[in-house]
């Protein structure tokens, strides 16, 4: 196989490893899962979300709402409070089907897109996509994470090496080989 096969082989198998949006639609806040299990982001201070709220109040809901296909917020999880707190009874979502991987991976990509993120929200997300494919015994390179999350993949290195060196996370398989060698030598 060519390297070029190889490259679009890999290509198209990790876009089969991303969640699939389903339809957009309009949906009861009623009918949305009081879970937040993909609620990844911190929440908003209060000065954000009565700005979040005084805009919302002017000009509605201006951006869909995420959902799994099991009406679970991936993201909009502020906006679907505002929403029952304002009165509004039905929002636009767009569906998302996918893994568990998947749908944590479209929560924090999605979080990082709407949100002014500095270094540490993002150094947050890599950490917390890192343990939950760890988890999930599913194993990203630091490139495919720095793909998905679009952060540097010197980041998504150090965060790893950080977690491994704490304990934290998975074994020394994970950590770049240069590293490994420097760990032998101590």
């Amino acid at each position: 196989m060519s390297t070029d096969s190889q490259q679009q082989s890999t290509k198209q198998r990790e876009q089969d490893d991303s969640a699939r949006k389903v339809e957009t639609t309009v949906m009861s806040v009623d009918q949305l899962s009081d879970s937040e299990r993909f609620q990844v982001a911190p929440d908003l201070s209060k000065a954000k979300y009565n700005q979040l709220k005084r805009l919302i109040r002017a000009d509605g809901i201006t951006d869909a709402l995420y959902v799994s296909t099991e009406n679970e917020i991936i993201d909009g999880f502020h906006r679907r409070r505002i929403a029952e707190e304002l009165g509004i009874e039905t929002v636009d979502v767009v569906v998302f089907d996918g893994t568990d991987v998947e749908l944590w991976t479209k929560a924090r990509v999605s979080n990082l897109a709407g949100r002014d993120s500095d270094d540490t929200l993002k150094k947050t997300f890599i950490t917390g996509q890192l343990l939950h494919l760890d988890q999930a015994g599913v194993h990203w390179t630091d490139q495919r994470i720095a793909d998905e999350l679009e952060v540097a993949r010197e980041w998504v290195r150090d965060v790893r090496v950080r977690l491994v060196e704490d304990g934290k996370f998975g074994v020394n398989a994970y950590l770049p080989t240069s590293h490994k060698r420097d760990m032998a030598r101590n």
